[in-house]
């Protein structure tokens, strides 16, 4: 019972680390698609989920050291918003990772262009006819 309670004793081995690790920067995976991996190869060794969390996001840090494409650019996409409030920006987060799965985005003359044309329909009949 003392391996479960004491915080000494629930450490993750260093077999594990080097599995989460390899799992975070290889196999880009978040904390709850490790968990039940870790679970399976590891059955007799108690994996609390804080101390997965901490591992991933260790882990996460040292190999990140910049931001990458994605945040730069809606980065950017914000600061021109700041600067023109025209322009529309929508994005669509992953609700239990919040990681970016979308992400929209039209210039002032676009959205101008949309509302003065969105009601022409292009028919595209040069399709599977060669």
């Amino acid at each position: 019972m003392i391996q479960e309670i004491a915080p000494q004793f629930r450490k993750l081995t260093q077999e594990m680390l080097a599995d989460i690790e390899k799992y975070v920067i290889q196999g880009r995976m978040d904390s709850m698609s490790i968990y039940p991996i870790l679970k399976h190869d590891y059955p007799n060794q108690p994996i609390y989920k804080r101390d997965l969390y901490n591992a991933v996001y260790q882990f996460r840090q040292k190999h990140n050291p910049g931001d990458g494409d994605a945040s730069q650019m809606l980065q950017l996409l914000i600061d021109w918003k700041d600067l023109e409030p025209l322009w529309i920006i929508k994005t669509r987060l992953d609700s239990l990772s919040r990681r970016l799965i979308s992400l929209l985005w039209m210039l002032p003359i676009q959205r101008e262009l949309y509302s003065k044309y969105n009601d022409v329909v292009i028919v595209d009949s040069t399709y599977n006819t060669n």
